[in-house]
C-alpha cells in the first residue's frame, strides 16, 4: 500500500522528486547540516546513505525523533559540526544558507575543515523566483526575520567563488506545487485547484528554467 501510494503521489506530481539532488551525491557518508524536521535525512537513509544530522532547534529535534531520525543538537558553525564535516563525503545545506547571518565567515570555516573530495550541496529560495514578482511583499520567500539573506543565481555564484570554492553545478530548480504554496501564503485557499495549478506549472517549467525564474536554486561546490 505504501509503494502504491508513493507511486501515485509521484505520478500526480509529474515525476518530481522531493530531493532531486540526491542522485548527484557522491560517496555514502553525508552530513545534513541544519537538518530541520529530518525529512531529508530520512529520505537519504532510505536511499542507503550513512547520515549524520545536526540541528539546533529543539522542537525540530523532537519531531525528527518521532520519525526515527536521531539528531545532534548543535549550531551549524560549532566545532562539533565542523568535526563531522571533516569526516563526510557531502555536506548538505537544505534551505539553510539563507538563514546564515555571515555567509562569508561560515563558508570560510567550512572550507578549512572539509577535505578536498567533499562536496557541499546548497539548496535555497531563488530571489528571482517568478512568485516574488507576482506576489511582491506576500511572497513566501521573504520570511523575515528567519531569512536574513536571499540570493539569485549570480549572487550565489559570486559569494561562493569569493569564499574560495569552485562551483561544480548551479541550476534553477522547479517545484510543481510552488504556485499553490505561494497562494496559500498570500491568504488564498486554492485546495480544489491543486491539480489545475500543477498542470499550469508543468506547462511553463521550461520557460521558468530558461529565464532563472524557478522557486529554488541548487548549487554544488567543492574546494578549488
Amino acid at each position: 500500500k505504501k509503494n502504491i501510494k508513493n507511486t501515485l503521489r509521484k505520478i500526480l506530481k509529474f515525476g518530481e522528486e522531493d530531493f532531486p539532488y540526491l542522485d548527484r551525491i557522491r560517496g555514502k557518508k553525508l552530513l545534513d547540516l541544519g537538518a530541520g524536521n529530518g525529512f531529508f535525512s530520512l529520505a537519504a537513509e532510505k536511499k542507503g546513505f550513512h547520515v549524520t544530522s545536526i540541528e539546533q532547534n529543539k522542537s525540530s529535534i523532537n519531531f525528527a525523533k518521532r520519525i526515527g531520525i536521531k539528531m545532534i543538537e548543535s549550531d551549524i558553525s560549532s566545532k562539533i559540526s565542523m568535526q563531522y564535516a571533516s569526516e563526510v563525503d557531502n555536506v548538505i545545506l537544505n534551505h539553510v544558507f539563507e538563514h546564515i547571518i555571515d555567509p562569508y565567515n561560515f563558508l570560510s570555516i567550512l572550507r578549512k575543515n572539509i577535505s578536498n573530495q567533499t562536496r557541499v550541496v546548497i539548496l535555497i529560495p531563488n530571489a528571482n523566483s517568478i512568485w516574488r514578482f507576482v506576489f511582491k511583499e506576500k511572497w513566501y520567500g521573504w520570511d523575515p526575520p528567519i531569512h536574513v539573506h536571499l540570493y539569485n543565481k549570480k549572487a550565489l555564484e559570486i559569494i561562493v567563488k569569493n569564499s574560495g570554492f569552485k562551483v561544480e553545478h548551479l541550476s534553477a530548480i522547479n517545484r510543481i506545487d510552488s504556485f499553490y504554496a505561494a497562494l496559500i501564503h498570500a491568504g488564498k485557499n486554492p485546495k480544489n485547484l491543486k491539480l489545475f495549478l500543477r498542470l499550469f506549472i508543468f506547462s511553463i517549467q521550461p520557460f521558468l528554467k530558461i529565464f532563472n525564474l524557478t522557486p529554488e536554486l541548487l548549487c554544488i561546490i567543492s574546494k578549488k
